[in-house]
């Protein structure tokens, strides 16, 4: 059986998710510009929740799936929105999926902010161009939130 990511600390993904939503969705800490993401799910109907960072880039609150195209994401586009909430403040928003010029400089931008928590996500070098950008945002979906 292949072993299970693991993130800072040692901590597997699983548990490290866990942790960012009780310190950050039930006690309200304001770690390091993490959110917890509610969206309701496709199939059940459930609220599914996950730590995200948005970025702000242009004026507009964007966020970018690191691992590509993930459930939350998944559920996100398809139910329109979701709520971000940090301990009592909740944040409800509306994604619009974004493509071309745009996605590209929102995905940059999005790399260099978080290159050392999710960096090992995203195949470029260390001094990444607008082209190896380019080269790999299709892989990577990024929503602009209102």
């Amino acid at each position: 059986m292949a072993e299970r990511p693991r993130v800072g600390l040692g901590l597997r993904a699983g548990a490290a998710n866990r942790l960012l939503l009780f310190l950050v969705g039930r006690l309200g800490l304001p770690l390091a510009g993490v959110w917890v993401l509610g969206t309701r799910g496709r199939r059940s109907g459930r609220i599914h929740e996950v730590p995200v960072i948005p970025i702000r880039v242009s004026g507009s609150d964007h966020l970018v799936a690191p691992r590509g195209t993930t459930d939350w994401m998944a559920n996100l586009l398809a139910a329109g929105g979701g709520r971000l909430r940090r301990g009592t403040r909740i944040r409800e928003v509306l994604a619009e999926p974004l493509e071309g010029e745009e996605r590209v400089a929102v995905l940059a931008a999005y790399i260099r902010a978080n290159r050392r928590r999710n960096g090992r996500f995203f195949d470029v070098p260390a001094n990444f161009s607008d082209d190896d950008v380019r080269r790999i945002a299709a892989a990577h979906p990024v929503v602009r939130l209102s």
